[in-house]
């Protein structure tokens, strides 16, 4: 049932990432879009910060697409950024929740802080985006050398980056591609801890759903902010902690947390690794084709 739950999360979120394609005028279908989502996201295992992603999508989306490259790096960059966006505010409120005694009056009104927080943050970026760009743009050559060879391989140029910034700025313009993100954020947020859920059923049936709920997204998201490729050690550590402060003895916690690993990582290597390989291969026999 765990591996059932991650394959329903990850059919959602090939479904999400065909809708963002199609909403934009472009064709992906749903097997395409299954194909570039479960290579793209085995890189995350593989490269820190969540950069593989951001190096493989667009280019499996503009091969089995119809979809140019800036429109690809523009759809990759508005999932990643919304993606982040929806995790860090669950975080906030998920500490703001569990860390507070009060949880009527104070609770909304720090909620209410944050919303606006970031609202504005956001609304500047936005206003800003042509000047932030060309301010980012002048300091390049600090950069580091993966961030470089990731511009190079995406083909980013200061007028690129603006067309892209712009680009991604239309999918906010769009009611249906907002309403659209929710809809499958909010389904892949309770389906996704399901996955926790059955592996705790394997050993212990006394946590309930809520508790399980807030083990894996703040693991889940403790591990994407360290940086760590997959959070490999944050996360786990962070899930292994919080389900023995829930009451889960230590050697239970410590197999599911392996469990739980094992089963999301099936599908990515088993089915990615293989797909993985022959786009490495396409990607190459292309470069020696053309090697300018």
């Amino acid at each position: 049932m765990a591996l059932l739950s991650n394959c329903v999360a990850i059919y959602l979120i090939s479904v999400r990432y065909k809708f963002i394609i199609n909403l934009m005028g472009r064709k992906l279908s749903v097997f395409n879009s299954l194909v570039v989502m479960i290579v793209s996201q085995l890189t995350t295992y593989i490269v820190p910060f969540k950069l593989g992603p951001i190096l493989t999508k667009p280019h499996l989306t503009k091969k089995y697409s119809d979809a140019t490259l800036n429109q690809s790096i523009a759809a990759t960059v508005f999932e990643q950024f919304c993606e982040l966006f929806f995790q860090i505010f669950l975080l906030l409120f998920i500490l703001i929740f569990l860390f507070n005694k009060d949880t009527s009056s104070t609770l909304l009104f720090q909620s209410e802080l944050v919303i606006a927080a970031i609202f504005i943050s956001v609304t500047v970026f936005v206003l800003l985006r042509r000047k932030a760009i060309t301010f980012i743009w002048g300091y390049r050559h600090m950069a580091p050398k993966i961030l470089k060879r990731l511009a190079k391989k995406l083909n980013l140029s200061h007028e690129n980056m603006q067309i892209v910034a712009d680009e991604s700025l239309e999918y906010f313009t769009k009611p249906k591609v907002i309403l659209m993100f929710l809809f499958f954020s909010i389904m892949l947020f309770f389906i996704i801890p399901m996955i926790l859920k059955f592996c705790v059923l394997a050993y212990s049936g006394t946590i309930t759903y809520y508790k399980v709920f807030l083990i894996y997204w703040v693991s889940m998201i403790v591990g994407r902010l360290s940086g760590i490729p997959g959070g490999f050690g944050s996360r786990d550590l962070t899930m292994g902690g919080l389900l023995v402060f829930y009451g889960v003895p230590a050697y239970d916690g410590l197999q599911i947390v392996i469990w739980q690993r094992i089963v999301s990582l099936i599908p990515y290597f088993v089915i990615g690794a293989p797909l993985l390989y022959y786009y490495s291969k396409d990607v190459i026999n292309s470069k020696l084709q053309n090697p300018q």
